[in-house]
């Protein structure tokens, strides 16, 4: 035979095929798509608060986002920092302004995000 992964291939199209999908799960998707088979805008966009930590980039701000879960087995709060490279059209942002980002198509190598807005600015050094 050609060995490899035909059957799987077989599976997937017969998997993604809706006519073949139990009716419930069919039903379930078709709510979830509109017009040319995307993803609704607003189902697909995600939201962040988190911190600025750098805004040398020109229209670039990183933004520290931290987030805290129980850990599944030993049930100890954990937290974990990420940082993400937003866009900022302004350059409006400023080291340690709370700042909200939304997800957004790629846009860079590394930015997938933009900032929404302002939350709260950071208190200058000198007042």
């Amino acid at each position: 035979g050609t060995g490899g992964c035909g059957s799987l291939g077989r599976a997937l199209v017969r998997a993604a095929s809706p006519q073949l999908r139990p009716a419930g799960q069919a039903s379930r998707l078709a709510g979830e798509r509109c017009g040319a088979g995307r993803l609704r805008a607003a189902a697909r966009m995600q939201s962040f608060l988190g911190k600025v930590v750098s805004n040398r980039m020109q229209q670039t701000a990183v933004v520290m986002v931290e987030r805290f879960f129980k850990h599944p087995r030993y049930g100890k709060i954990v937290k974990t920092r990420k940082k993400f490279y937003a866009h900022d059209a302004g350059n409006s942002c400023g080291v340690g302004d709370t700042v909200r980002i939304n997800s957004c198509r790629p846009l860079s190598r590394t930015k997938r995000w933009t900032v929404a807005d302002i939350v709260r600015k950071a208190k200058a050094l000198g007042a």
